[in-house]
C-alpha cells in the first residue's frame, strides 16, 4: 500500500506559520502594552516628584514667574498623561484583537490537525484489512497446496 499522504499539508504547513506569526503580533502588543504602562508610571511619578518640589517651595516663598513655570510643567505633565492613557486603551484594545486573532489561528490549525488524524486513523485501518486480507488469501493458497 503507498504510505500516508495528507493532501492538505501545505495547508496546515501555513496555518502553523499563521498561528506563530499570529503569536509572534500578540506578543508585540502585550509588549507595547507594558510599555505605555511603564510610560504612564513614569509621567506619575514626574508629576508627584515636581508637585511636591513646587509646595516645598511654595511654602519657603516662591516668586510668580518661577510658580507659572511649574504650573505651566505640570499641565504639560497632565496632557501627556491624558494622552498616555488614551495610547494605553488603543494598545488594550489591540491586545485583545490580536488574542481573538490567535485563538481563530490555532482553531483553524487544530481542525486540520484533527482532520489529519481522523484520514490517519482511515488510512491505518484501511492498510491493516488490506494486510489481513493478503495473509488470508496466504493461507487459503498454502491450504489448497496441501502444505
Amino acid at each position: 500500500m503507498k504510505p500516508f499522504f495528507f493532501r492538505l499539508q501545505s495547508l496546515l504547513n501555513y496555518r502553523v506559520y499563521m498561528q506563530k506569526k499570529a503569536g509572534q503580533e500578540l506578543s508585540k502588543a502585550r509588549n507595547a502594552h507594558r510599555q505605555t504602562q511603564r510610560h504612564i508610571q513614569a509621567l506619575i511619578d514626574k508629576e508627584e516628584k515636581t508637585a511636591k518640589k513646587c509646595r516645598k517651595e511654595g511654602i519657603n516663598g516662591m516668586p510668580v514667574p518661577l510658580y507659572q513655570v511649574y504650573r505651566s510643567f505640570l499641565d504639560k505633565l497632565e496632557s501627556d498623561l491624558q494622552q498616555a492613557n488614551c495610547e494605553l486603551r488603543k494598545a488594550d484594545e489591540d491586545v485583545r484583537r490580536k488574542e481573538a486573532f490567535l485563538t481563530m489561528e490555532s482553531v483553524r490549525k487544530k481542525i486540520l490537525e484533527r482532520l489529519k488524524d481522523l484520514r490517519f486513523q482511515d488510512y491505518a485501518q484501511k492498510s491493516r484489512r488490506e494486510e489481513q486480507k493478503v495473509m488470508d488469501e496466504l493461507v487459503v493458497i498454502r491450504r489448497g497446496r496441501g502444505l
